[in-house]
């Protein structure tokens, strides 16, 4: 099965210069954890560069990039296009984890079977200034074709399921 697992805030803020822009939240870590260890994730080079430890452990790492074909992502199978990326989930075992950026994860949409979205309660003030570099991800139009199947809530964010109908 092929997913996609990310973190928004209510305004569709994804990311602010490359991080995320809320502080390191546990009990989204552990869910991040919990659902993707032992399967393969799928991830942008700008998230491989991050400041998230690479490779993840305990799974197989795929990163999807157009930087030169000399650059290294040690650890990881490399798949330099879409048409590279299928071939790439059609030899896994385990199940796939679309997990970002927000441009992975629209070229990627056609794929997805399953959104597992951590929302994030506040807008992009509530967790850091404006910037030029903020990443979107409107999930609307990602989820027209999805229904809501499960909600927890705590105390600062939501997990939601959202499944292909």
């Amino acid at each position: 099965m092929i997913r996609a697992i990310l973190a928004v805030t209510d305004d569709n803020v994804m990311g602010v210069v490359g991080e995320l822009p809320w502080e390191h939240n546990k009990i989204d870590m552990s869910w991040f954890v919990h659902n993707t260890r032992g399967d393969t994730v799928v991830m942008g080079s700008k998230t491989w560069d991050s400041s998230m430890p690479t490779p993840l452990p305990n799974r197989q790492n795929i990163v999807m990039t157009t930087k030169p074909l000399d650059t290294k992502f040690a650890g990881a199978d490399i798949a330099r296009s879409l048409n590279d990326l299928e071939y790439l989930i059609q030899q896994c075992e385990r199940d796939v984890w679309i997990i970002g950026g927000a441009n992975v994860i629209k070229q990627c949409a056609h794929l997805i079977e399953e959104y597992y979205v951590t929302q994030f309660h506040g807008k992009l003030e509530d967790y850091t200034s404006k910037s030029d570099d903020v990443v979107t991800l409107p999930l609307d139009y990602l989820l027209v074709d999805f229904e809501r199947t499960f909600v927890r809530e705590h105390q600062d964010l939501s997990f939601e399921i959202w499944k292909r109908v």
